[in-house]
């Protein structure tokens, strides 16, 4: 079963790295931060529970551990930013691609009914 995951995950990267290959770094990229900001928010919730369970109170500074975590939220919406304007850009040349198509074709469709 390693063997096999570690298969694929090579062919992963290596269709990562060639340039017109389906994948998307981009896609990668936000799945890995993903990943990671929730292994840290775990963590975070583990610490919380262990400080509770330990002595009964929290001794935690939460106003600092908020704004780690406005942080690791930060970081994963930076590396899903970039995809997600992508497809917005990429959106809006198709609506305008379908809007001249459609012109065309209203365009041929008067002509021949003259």
């Amino acid at each position: 079963m390693e063997c096999f995951l570690k298969v694929n995950m090579w062919k992963l990267f290596k269709s990562l790295i060639r340039n017109s290959s389906g994948e998307s770094s981009k896609s990668f990229g936000l799945v890995i931060s993903a990943i990671v900001g929730a292994i840290i928010g775990l963590s975070i919730a583990f610490l919380l529970i262990w400080d509770i369970v330990v002595d009964g109170v929290i001794d935690t500074d939460l106003s600092k551990l908020g704004i780690f975590i406005l942080c690791v939220g930060c970081y994963t919406f930076g590396s899903g930013a970039n995809k997600m304007l992508s497809e917005v850009a990429g959106g809006e040349v198709m609506i305008e691609r379908r809007r001249r198509r459609m012109m065309r074709r209203n365009k041929n469709i008067r002509e021949d009914k003259n």
